[in-house]
């Protein structure tokens, strides 16, 4: 009976953590106009890891099309086996901006209909909804908006660290 009573309120939790962060992900709320059909621009490496990371970007410009913010292509390359590096290209000036953290998960974190897990966005929206640990520290479910060509966070979903397990 305990353990039947502790799994319905696991539910019950997980179905409200998800009706709350549906709820408050409001994609429409940082809306990206207008969308950019053109072609994409050629890179323009700038910064030192413009340079070190030239073909994940030449090679985003050249095989992705526009997919966030109206005019960028957000895409990402692995750090590691669940940890991935994100920049956004600017497709109409070939601008990159880079997310200021890697982004690890695990199997706990949300699923998203994106195509870079565990990221979700729109292509005609500034919101960016990120669920995993920010450079390996933290967890949780982190919303940005990308304005100015910089990632603002918006707020942030922490999951509390459980205490360590000690042996006796």
């Amino acid at each position: 009976m305990r353990r039947a009573a502790c799994t319905w309120l696991g539910l019950l939790m997980a179905c409200h953590f998800g009706v709350a962060l549906a709820a408050t992900q409001g994609f429409g709320d940082y809306p990206a106009q207008p969308l950019y059909h053109g072609p994409t621009a050629t890179p323009a490496l700038r910064s030192a890891q413009d340079k070190r990371y030239r073909t994940m970007i030449r090679t985003a410009a050249s095989s992705e099309k526009v997919n966030f913010a109206g005019h960028h292509i957000l895409s990402a390359f692995g750090c590691g086996s669940s940890c991935l590096q994100i920049f956004a290209l600017d497709a109409r000036t070939g601008e990159v901006h880079w997310l200021p953290f890697t982004v690890s998960w695990g199997p706990e974190d949300a699923s998203f209909d994106t195509e870079i897990m565990p990221l979700d966005y729109r292509i005609d929206s500034a919101l960016l909804v990120v669920a995993g640990s920010r450079n390996e520290h933290g967890h949780g479910i982190y919303r940005y908006v990308f304005e100015h060509g910089q990632f603002r966070l918006l707020e942030a979903h922490e999951v509390p660290e459980t205490a360590p397990v000690t042996l006796p």
